[in-house]
């Protein structure tokens, strides 16, 4: 019992992301969507946010020192006719939007490629990404380098972690965070991605 209260110390006090932090990582959130929402050309598009990767799997660390901590988080649009042949004229768009709303107009911005990246103060940003559900039903989300369209499923890949981490009753999202600790601070297995150590992790869960 010992070893697991360490354990959970060493999760909860050097691991994980602080509550403070995960605080403002969703009052930022909401705050932008909200703003965007009440932008009077962009808003009518938007049809809801979604929070994307280790935010929505809750395996969310804290970052290395004077690193910046982030979070990303889908924002669902309708489907422009116009915009069809040029799927990056999304994160255009979303892009000029918040470079024309208060207290956005000012702050750090950087179009990605699937993504725009907002900067705030304390060593943190948002990474919204623009997300659209297609007449067929279909779901995308756009790679603007390539200017294409690339297929998602966002919820359903939350599902499926969230399925995988009740069978191993909670302790998956625990293994994840410590696995990428183990990346990001001690240089074990560097520059693998959050979403193949999740997909890896996840399938050596069975019932």
């Amino acid at each position: 019992m010992k070893l697991i209260r360490h354990f959970d110390y060493f999760l909860t006090n050097t691991v994980n992301l602080d509550q403070t932090r995960l605080d403002r990582l969703k009052e930022s959130s909401d705050a932008v969507y909200e703003a965007l929402k009440n932008d009077k050309r962009f808003g009518p598009l938007i049809h809801g946010m979604i929070r994307q990767g280790s935010w929505a799997h809750r395996t969310i660390i804290g970052p290395l020192p004077g690193h910046e901590f982030d979070a990303d988080f889908l924002l669902k649009l309708a489907e422009v006719p116009d915009w069809a042949g040029r799927p990056k004229t999304y994160i255009e768009e979303l892009g000029e939007a918040l470079a024309r709303i208060k207290p956005y107009t000012g702050m750090p911005r950087e179009n990605k490629c699937r993504c725009v990246r907002l900067g705030y103060k304390g060593n943190f940003h948002l990474d919204i990404v623009p997300y659209v559900i297609l007449g067929d039903g279909s779901e995308f989300i756009v790679n603007a380098d390539e200017d294409e369209w690339e297929r998602t499923n966002p919820t359903g890949f939350t599902q499926w972690m969230k399925d995988k981490d009740d069978i191993a009753g909670g302790n998956l999202r625990r293994v994840i965070r410590i696995m990428k600790f183990l990346r990001d601070h001690k240089g074990t297995f560097e520059g693998t991605k959050s979403i193949i150590l999740t997909t890896i992790l996840g399938n050596q869960v069975q019932r």
